[in-house]
């Protein structure tokens, strides 16, 4: 207001004063990198100046699902998680995300030699499990003992160690690892 004087009238004006609401300020997520087969995990908070409540989604829901705060590997690929904070007091409701990149598990390499099975582990390791006279990490050596051999050499074949590992010893008309081919040509 200003008092009047000279040439001057009294007069009063009236001024809105609007304070808009500002965007907070998240911390930056680092891409996250992990293996198909991986247990679940928990995200971690994302710190704010803003106390609004956050929730979190995927972009693509094949590679990896979201409850809550926990995420679980669907498949391999990539995708974005979004964190996104709601409004409140000062504050308007914002959004931050990062990469999740899923490598396929440690069995989508097919490690596994001579029929043993895989089972991919946290991390994007695996593990194999050997049949017949084959063992070692990926089935990939004879059984120099036997000791796996058990019933495994068929129609009579005995195993029997040798400088390469065990070996089936077959009869007549049979061969193959496990003495399970039969020589159709010369024996039928």
């Amino acid at each position: 207001m200003q008092a009047t004087g000279g040439t001057y009238a009294e007069t009063s004006v009236m001024v809105t004063l609007t304070v808009n609401a500002i965007s907070p300020t998240f911390d930056l997520f680092a891409q996250i990198t992990k293996n198909v087969g991986d247990i679940p995990f928990t995200m971690t908070t994302p710190t704010s100046n803003s106390d609004g409540a956050i929730s979190y989604s995927i972009a693509d829901e094949s590679i990896a699902t979201v409850s809550g705060k926990t995420i679980t590997l669907v498949s391999n690929g990539s995708t974005t998680i979004t964190a996104t904070q709601s409004a409140s007091g000062n504050y308007l409701g914002a959004s931050t995300g990062t990469t999740l990149q899923v490598f396929p598990g440690g069995c989508a390499a097919v490690p596994c030699q001579n029929d043993g099975v895989c089972t991919s582990e946290p991390g994007g390791a695996y593990s194999c499990e050997c049949v017949g006279i084959y063992s070692g990490d990926t089935c990939n050596m004879w059984d120099t003992n036997c000791t796996t051999l058990g019933d495994t050499c068929q129609n009579g074949g005995t195993c029997g160690p040798t400088v390469f590992g065990g070996e089936c010893s077959c009869p007549e008309c049979w061969s193959g690892d496990r003495c399970d081919e039969y020589d159709v040509l010369n024996c039928a």
